[in-house]
């Protein structure tokens, strides 16, 4: 399926009892809804990478993540779309064993997998990535997740979509590629708020600091709900809530908790902003391995 470069992107207005009862005008960009595999913030994530090995003299792009990642998925999904050879190594041996879904469709659209303990894995490692380079040196390397300035870079596209009159604009926060992407973005009366979605997540914020300008953004960290990918029944409940009451489908492991988060922080009196917009950042495939738990 051909991926738009330039998506037309719906804003949903949220009625829930909680910023209906506060007075506070709540919506969702449905990135979710620009591409049923390259969907959320993973296009913005890769358009420079692809526009980068579009230009110049590659033979492939390789990139790497775990047995579930939604990166790896849209990366495949991606090259299919514009014609481009792509490798992935895969962090952990249990993926070969037992592949999962994810990668199984990672290899119908022809990504070529590899896999490799997670004790040489090293995500973000400018020294890890350095020396994969060095192995491929006709390759273009993504880090996982589309991480650094050029996924920055491509993140910030998505604040072309932001009203003008949105005041606080809320995002999960996995590697903080998108968050800063956007909090870079932003225009001068807008500020950033993200959830983190994993333990001790107040342990990026001196690296979101070194690439955010200004200080209108702030992390919400506890809304993990034990840690990254990890759900709870509460959150369970909420997802199919808001599926049935508002035809919103969220996925367990980023999505629902910033949204979870958001209308608790509302319902504590915490919000000042009167106009909140939330990305809803995809990775809607992510929720098959709960399908049973969802359809309960």
């Amino acid at each position: 399926m051909a991926i738009d470069l330039r998506p037309e992107i719906r804003i949903q207005p949220i009625d829930h009892p909680i910023n209906r009862a506060a007075g506070i005008s709540l919506s969702i960009l449905r990135l979710d809804e620009i591409h049923p595999v390259v969907s959320g913030n993973k296009w913005f994530k890769l358009q420079e990478y692809i526009r980068l090995f579009r230009e110049g003299d590659y033979a492939f792009i390789l990139t790497f993540g775990g047995a579930h990642s939604n990166h790896l998925i849209a990366t495949a999904a991606a090259c299919a779309a514009f014609g481009i050879p792509c490798r992935a190594w895969v962090r952990g041996f249990h993926g070969q064993a037992i592949e999962t879904e994810t990668l199984k469709e990672c290899r119908k659209l022809g990504m070529e997998l590899h896999f490799i303990g997670r004790d040489v894995y090293s995500r973000h490692d400018e020294i890890f990535l350095h020396e994969v380079q060095l192995q491929y040196p006709n390759a273009l390397i993504i880090p996982e997740g589309g991480y650094g300035p050029m996924g920055i870079a491509g993140a910030a596209a998505i604040t072309n979509y932001i009203p003008a009159e949105t005041e606080l604009v809320c995002c999960a926060i996995g590697s903080g590629t998108t968050f800063c992407g956007i909090a870079n973005g932003l225009l001068p009366h807008q500020s950033a708020l993200g959830f983190t979605v994993f333990k001790q997540g107040a342990t990026i914020a001196e690296e979101l600091q070194a690439q955010i300008p200004h200080q209108r953004w702030v992390l919400a960290t506890d809304y993990h709900f034990g840690k990254f990918a990890r759900h709870t029944p509460e959150l369970i409940d909420f997802i199919r809530y808001m599926q049935q009451e508002h035809n919103l489908p969220l996925d367990f492991v980023y999505n629902a908790k910033m949204l979870w988060g958001l209308l608790d922080m509302i319902k504590q009196d915490k919000m000042a902003a009167q106009h909140i917009l939330c990305i809803h950042t995809g990775g809607l495939q992510g929720n098959r391995s709960i399908a049973h738990l969802l359809e309960a």
